[in-house]
């Protein structure tokens, strides 16, 4: 019982914090393996349909930290290798009303060797920082729940979330990111259609820190600590 009282208000809290640091503040994530990246990203945010998306290719997996990466991503999925992130923003806030992750691929000398779906990693979008003024290079950080793939495992599926930090860079026809996501916010990191010259790069790697998920441990240890001596 008590275990369950203790899951269920570290849930709650870490909603609270995270939608809390949803209002225009970075969440100054610091990446960590296991981790994939991706490259050739263009993201945008259409402010009539509240849709932020960043679409590019997962490039390679890591586990221990130490250059070059353990495995690089094979093809796999549909779209094949295609690292995306989509989701709907409260453009008030900036916090995410909903949104996923999705990463498709193979690695065919990982090992053990997991039976290789395509789809090597799914996600739900918790948490989304970022900066609160207007900036020509803004950097993007989202904190994520995994749902599923090939790489689940090597991620969490519980309290303590994952992160990206996506840079998209500046790329031809690039706008200024405003600071926000009201009426008339729209931005682009890129104009081309041609994948191949789009500037953008991310990390998606296992519960950051620091993070949301580390100050939602450091107030429920608190609580947990004022409970025990009541």
């Amino acid at each position: 019982m008590g275990r369950l009282f203790a899951r269920g208000l570290a849930s709650a809290l870490f909603c609270l914090l995270s939608a809390g640091l949803a209002h225009g503040a970075p969440l100054f994530l610091t990446s960590r393996p296991a981790d994939v990246t991706a490259g050739f990203i263009k993201a945008t945010y259409n402010s009539t349909t509240q849709v932020f998306d960043a679409t590019g290719t997962a490039t390679a997996f890591e586990l221990n930290g130490i250059a070059p990466p353990d495995y690089s991503i094979s093809a796999g999925g549909s779209p094949s290798k295609q690292f995306k992130i989509n989701m709907t923003v409260n453009p008030a806030t900036g916090a995410p009303i909903s949104g996923t992750i999705v990463i498709n691929g193979t690695i065919p000398t990982l090992s053990p060797t997991p039976a290789m779906s395509g789809t090597l990693l799914t996600g739900n979008i918790v948490g989304f920082g970022f900066p609160s003024s207007a900036t020509s290079n803004p950097v993007f950080e989202f904190l994520f729940t995994a749902t599923g793939g090939d790489l689940a495992s090597y991620y969490s599926s519980s309290l303590l979330p994952n992160g990206v930090i996506l840079t998209p860079g500046t790329g031809t026809g690039a706008t200024t990111f405003s600071g926000g996501f009201g009426p008339g916010t729209d931005y682009q990191n890129t104009s081309s259609g041609v994948s191949a010259t789009w500037p953008g790069v991310a990390d998606a790697f296992f519960s950051p820190e620091p993070s949301a998920a580390s100050l939602a441990l450091v107030v429920i240890s608190g609580i947990g600590l004022r409970v025990r001596r009541k």
